[in-house]
């Protein structure tokens, strides 16, 4: 919840970058459960998540998780680290609406 307001400040830079971005509410048991906002990205059709939490933001970084390539790959690598350095990259908090343009563009 102490992010909250960096969540809205993101979403709004994505969304005034022409990217569709959606921020996930939603709990259990009084905790955002990792699983269950991945499973929701994933049934909405999400190509890109993007992660933030207390460590990402004292770092001043996001991460992002490339969907659409972890289904790509997933029949690939076998590897569970090497299939997430592929699919997830830690970026700098100033440069993500470049990155995940780049990203969508990559996805196509």
């Amino acid at each position: 919840d102490s992010l909250a307001t960096e969540y809205q400040k993101m979403a709004r830079e994505l969304r005034e970058a022409g990217i569709n971005t959606e921020v996930y509410y939603g709990y259990y048991k009084g905790f955002r459960k990792m699983k269950k906002q991945m499973k929701y990205a994933d049934d909405k059709g999400c190509p890109i998540v993007v992660l933030m939490g207390e460590d990402e933001a004292a770092r001043g970084t996001a991460t992002v998780k490339n969907l659409v390539l972890g289904t790509n790959l997933s029949d690939k690598i076998a590897d569970k680290q090497e299939f997430r350095d592929k699919i997830q990259q830690e970026v700098p908090r100033a440069s993500l609406v470049e990155y995940i343009k780049s990203q969508l563009e990559e996805s196509k």
